[in-house]
């Protein structure tokens, strides 16, 4: 379906099917505690059909795709449970209270097929990659205009792999000797370290680069003037915006420098492009049930469903990230309430 037509279709519209070129992949994001609550863990990459663009989320890990496909296409399909209905691509649209226009994205999940087309190189066309069985995201096959062969490509990703499984093996060690009862168990330092490896996967790449077949370490720079203070762009955008609405929400404009204003509403549209207030409002609730009890967190998360449903908002998330002492005041009403105080 073209993205110009999903675009005109109601939030929440299951889609069949959708396509475009990768003009932006990101890394996957950082986990929430939110996010780990409900084991989702996203990935971003905008696709544009030659029309319009779309930003499309990957919400488990097990989609995320570690090599670059910038350039090649990008091909999602919907599965189907037992009735036919469609399952794993849903729309995600919502209109912002500083635009006429609704934003949009799609989120995927593992119901769904994933396909990375390699671009033609000169009059050779590369076949698909198939759909694996697991609707997983296969890793691309190299172009011909690569320098390296399939099977150093292999080989270079084999040797990281090895390297990270090593320092997780090191540090399984490490935890089992300082705790007496670990080492009752002799697997334990074999589960540590594939739970470790797990957990870390998506930040192989940053181990190192192979050169040779050997792993070369790639020595950490410096932190720079400019990426630790607040207007960087190497800085968390998310909570930087967080951070100035809950100012402006106790302040008011008057109370924020001119420049302090503009920043705000820079990464207020920057959150508005990436479709990112998901993010934030996941980030919102974590904080509010930081330090609690699982039982606390619970009953908190569930008061914060019952006003996310009672909210008029036609973007609830923004809403709330932008009134975040507020929303917090009626949480906690509601979660005193659903106690019977």
């Amino acid at each position: 379906m073209p993205i110009k037509a999903i675009k005109e279709l109601p939030d929440k519209t299951a889609i069949a099917t959708v396509s475009g070129i990768v003009e932006k992949q990101y890394a996957p994001a950082e986990q929430t505690e939110n996010d780990k609550k409900f084991s989702q863990h996203r990935q971003s990459l905008l696709i544009n059909d030659g029309e319009e663009k779309l930003m499309v989320t990957l919400m488990k890990s097990q989609l995320h795709i570690l090599d670059s496909i910038e350039g090649y296409e990008l091909i999602l399909t919907a599965g189907q449970n037992e009735k036919g209905e469609k399952r794993g691509l849903l729309l995600n649209k919502w209109k912002p209270l500083t635009s006429k226009y609704p934003k949009v994205s799609l989120k995927v999940y593992p119901e769904a097929t994933i396909r990375a087309v390699p671009p033609k190189a000169g009059e050779s066309e590369q076949e698909p990659l198939p759909p694996q069985e697991n609707k997983s995201t296969p890793s691309p096959s190299p172009t011909p205009s690569n320098t390296m062969s399939e099977a150093s490509q292999f080989e270079k990703h084999l040797a990281i792999c090895a390297r990270g499984l090593s320092l997780c093996l090191d540090k399984a060690q490490e935890i089992v000797e300082s705790r007496e009862h670990l080492q009752k168990d002799p697997e334990n330092v074999r589960a540590l370290a594939i739970s470790m490896f797990i957990e870390s996967k998506h930040h192989l790449q940053s181990l190192n680069i192979v050169q040779n077949g050997k792993p070369v370490n790639r020595e950490p720079s410096a932190p720079t003037k400019e990426a630790s203070t607040p207007e960087s762009k190497s800085a968390d955008p998310i909570a930087r915006c967080m951070k100035a609405l809950a100012i402006f929400e106790e302040k008011g404009e008057e109370g924020m420098s001119p420049a302090a204003v503009k920043v705000m509403n820079k990464l207020v549209e920057q959150l508005d492009d990436e479709g990112w207030w998901d993010q934030a409002y996941d980030r919102l609730i974590a904080d509010i049930q930081h330090g609690t009890s699982i039982e606390t967190s619970q009953k908190l998360a569930d008061a914060a469903n019952t006003i996310f449903d009672q909210s008029n908002s036609q973007d609830p998330e923004k809403y709330f990230v932008s009134h975040p002492a507020q929303w917090r005041d009626l949480v906690l009403e509601q979660a005193g309430r659903d106690a019977g105080y």
